[in-house]
């Protein structure tokens, strides 16, 4: 038994179960709907008793909706062929699939560049993260801005990052708190009474390992000279 009168067998079966219901409908080309049993189903026709006598039609009579229900078989072959003929159509307009969508190849080439991460950047197609990179830097140096270590900065700023890397995180103008949470508390202290007569402070923090020892001048509590890596007992 071939594969069409298996389908043919399947779908026998199931008019049948739809016999006890009453519920079979056959419907033509032309709209004209007969309802009844199913009796006998063909590689060519489908016949269905009715209250006015039975009546037969070739597939090719009848619409999808009444295939797809009988003839499950045929019913694939007539999908592929009218996909088959949508896409002739297609091609004969000089369209292209990309992803299930049907464009022009030059629209295709571009869904297919941006699926690659690119963009198309004053007539070349680069890497999106490039380009975004090359406009940041024109638009940092239209406003003088310089960059260091992967970021921006103006001069004022430049200066300032420069600073806190020299001298470990810290730079003038910090109050006592603002150093104590970036360096913790002093090793010592010392109040001259040269440095008392000027409100000035000097705290030591020493490096065991090395024997040096970092030095903080503070005026009325806030931070104003940085001396990184003194020997020990030069002050």
């Amino acid at each position: 038994m071939n594969a069409f009168m298996i389908m043919l067998a399947a779908a026998t079966m199931a008019a049948g179960i739809a016999v006890a219901a009453g519920s079979d409908v056959i419907t033509t080309k032309a709209n004209s709907t007969f309802v009844g049993t199913v009796t006998n189903l063909t590689e060519k026709s489908i016949s269905i008793i009715t209250k006015k006598g039975t009546v037969t039609y070739p597939w090719a009579a009848l619409n999808e909706a009444t295939i797809k229900r009988y003839n499950s078989v045929l019913y694939e072959e007539l999908i592929n062929q009218k996909r088959a003929k949508f896409e002739q159509e297609k091609r004969e307009k000089g369209l292209v699939q990309y992803k299930g969508k049907w464009m022009k190849p030059k629209d295709k080439l571009i869904f297919e560049k941006k699926d690659q991460g690119l963009d198309l950047f004053e007539g070349t197609w680069q890497p999106t993260n490039e380009i975004a990179a090359i406009k940041l830097r024109r638009e940092m140096e239209a406003v003088g801005k310089k960059e260091y270590k992967g970021n921006w900065y103006s001069d004022t700023e430049m200066a300032d990052v420069k600073e806190m890397e020299a001298n470990k995180g810290l730079k003038t103008g910090m109050t006592e708190q603002e150093v104590i949470a970036k360096w913790g508390k002093p090793t010592t202290k010392k109040v001259s009474p040269e440095f008392a007569s000027r409100k000035r402070e000097m705290w030591f923090y020493q490096h065991e390992k090395s024997g040096k020892e970092d030095r903080l001048v503070f005026e009325t509590g806030t931070l104003r000279e940085v001396l990184i890596d003194q020997e020990l007992g030069d002050f």
